[in-house]
């Protein structure tokens, strides 16, 4: 213990010795405040879904620059030589310099409890997902974090450990994306939501960041921060015992092929989900999870045309997002639900549209002090075998309440 405290100790106020990480919190801060201010504004709601939402794409870049340097540092000046001559084991070595790496982290992300301040003053907001984003931005930091530190290991060089940590964090989050699942779903059915639900990071997040605590999503988090840091240890006993490239890169791959059945197999599993938004928002009822896993026979599709955000009134700017909400925590209960987003202005001509029952509506809108009507499309399909298409015409933050029971009963009837 008193080894981790050392080594703790000496990498965390190296990153005060210089003033470059005050640069680094001051720009973190003022990169992730100024990208959400400029959506902020423009939707008018009192949350910070805007936040988190961008905040994994600005870490891909900010916590490489927090890990290059860790081991990368020692190989260059010769003092990895130094640190394999103390009488401490790698383990130690490792989770000090990451526990150093996770504090300083999470000093520049309490910095940003301001942003909360102020919109509490600014409105009335649930706080809940708040308390979720910050919880799912403290994991995601230290499963980003394990991976830089697992690379500045294999470097000499900062600027490449930076590079190549920053690819492979934007490559686990991509994989989570509903784009690349799709794309291998193309080539083998069932493929790309397997990586996206046991790989994926994209996934795991949004759930935690909108106030849904899945303990499923935690443990992902935490098998993956794992599994990087025991890679770590076992770089450094590598290049202590000089183990071959061919038993490296297959205990690289072994770990990692671990990780991900392990998060496949209790993906399947009911261990725990709370919500913790105000009114338990997304909770669903007992009588809808009755009717979703019944859903055994054939896989149900819903489908939402929407118009884009940018082409919507104000006060609909959020109404895809919070209706995406809803349906994934439908498909949580159910794979035999499949929801899909679709943009009608891309998809066919208005006319194909509206034989299917996917019409446009006029809705009010108040946009720089001028009163205004948008034609807007916000319409849910339901299709389930051959029977007749069920349709929910005007989907709008005042029908939201309803939405379950709207649904429901139309599957139901199906």
């Amino acid at each position: 213990m008193k080894e981790l405290k050392t080594i703790f100790k000496r990498e965390f106020t190296a990153y005060f010795n210089v003033p470059i990480a005050y640069i680094f919190i001051v720009v973190f801060i003022m990169v992730n405040a100024g990208l959400f201010m400029t959506s902020f504004f423009l939707a008018q709601a009192a949350d910070m879904r805007g936040f988190f939402g961008l905040l994994p794409l600005t870490m891909i870049i900010f916590i490489p620059a927090i890990t290059m340097r860790l081991w990368a540092e020692d190989r260059k000046s010769g003092t990895m030589a130094l640190l394999q001559s103390f009488p401490m084991k790698s383990n130690q070595l490792v989770l000090g310099k990451f526990l150093a790496a996770f504090l300083f982290y999470l000093v520049s992300l309490a910095a940003t409890i301001v942003i909360p301040i102020m919109i509490a003053f600014l409105g009335k907001p649930d706080f809940g997902p708040v308390i979720g984003g910050y919880i799912g931005a403290a994991l995601l930091g230290a499963f980003f974090l394990s991976v830089g530190l697992f690379i500045s290991g294999l470097f000499k060089d900062q600027i490449v450990a930076f590079i190549l940590a920053m690819v492979v964090c934007f490559g686990f989050y991509m994989v989570g994306t509903d784009y690349l699942a799709t794309f291998f779903d193309s080539w083998i059915g069932g493929l790309g939501s397997f990586f996206k639900n046991s790989l994926g990071v994209s996934s795991h997040f949004a759930s935690i960041e909108r106030g849904v605590i899945d303990i499923r999503d935690i443990l992902y988090f935490i098998s993956f921060s794992v599994i990087f840091l025991l890679l770590n240890g076992y770089t450094f006993e590598g290049k202590l015992r000089r183990y071959t490239g061919n038993r490296f890169t297959a205990g690289v791959i072994g770990m990692l092929a671990v990780g991900v059945m392990f998060n496949a197999v209790i993906g399947g599993m009911s261990l725990g989900r709370f919500d913790i938004t105000d009114g338990n928002v997304y909770t669903v009822s007992d009588a809808a999870k009755k009717i979703l896993t019944k859903l055994k026979d054939a896989p149900i599709s819903v489908r939402y045309y929407v118009s884009p955000a940018d082409k919507m009134p104000t006060a609909m700017k959020t109404i895809e997002r919070d209706v995406a909400d809803k349906m994934h925590e439908f498909e949580a209960i159910s794979d035999n639900f499949k929801f899909e987003i679709y943009d009608p202005s891309e998809e066919a001509s208005a006319e194909e549209l509206s034989k299917r029952g996917i019409l446009p509506f006029d809705t009010q809108s108040i946009e720089k002090d001028a009163f205004g009507i948008k034609r807007i499309y916000s319409t849910i399909t339901i299709s389930y075998l051959d029977k007749k298409d069920e349709v929910i015409p005007q989907v709008v933050p005042q029908t939201l309440a309803n939405l379950e029971y709207d649904l429901m009963s139309k599957i139901y009837l199906m």
